[in-house]
């Protein structure tokens, strides 16, 4: 005959697993769940932070085109002639695409998800669903 306690200590973990247990939660769940709140917060911080690194990207390009024509571009012209054209050409093209494409980044409007109603392609059956 089996101790009362073993009993009891079973009909408590099959209540508390007929209530509260899911097959679905695993750690993850428990994690994404515990750092909801901090979303807003990191969101604004990341929206401030975005301008001062949209700032800083900027300085440094422009740091980059003016080493190149101020100390690159002098240094290579005492060379021959084709040698100068050839980095002439190629670093304008370089900063000019630089420039044109971070821009367009930073303007181009990132989208939004359709507004009208997305038809849900997956499916749970009453049997998948764990009580």
């Amino acid at each position: 005959m089996r101790p009362k306690t073993n009993s009891i200590k079973n009909q408590i973990r099959l209540i508390y697993y007929t209530f509260f247990y899911n097959e679905n939660n695993d750690s993850l769940t428990l994690i994404e769940t515990f750092l909801y709140p901090f979303v807003d917060y990191i969101s604004k911080f990341f929206r401030i932070i975005g301008w001062f690194l949209v700032c800083l990207v900027i300085l440094l390009i422009t740091n980059m085109i003016y080493l190149y024509f101020s100390i690159i571009l002098p240094q290579i012209y005492t060379t021959t002639w084709p040698n100068f054209l050839i980095h002439f050409i190629i670093g304008n093209w370089l900063a000019i695409n630089t420039v044109f494409h971070y821009y367009k980044g930073l303007t181009t409007n990132p989208g939004q998800p359709p507004k009208n109603k997305i038809d849900n392609i997956a499916s749970m059956c009453k049997k998948c669903i764990s009580p």
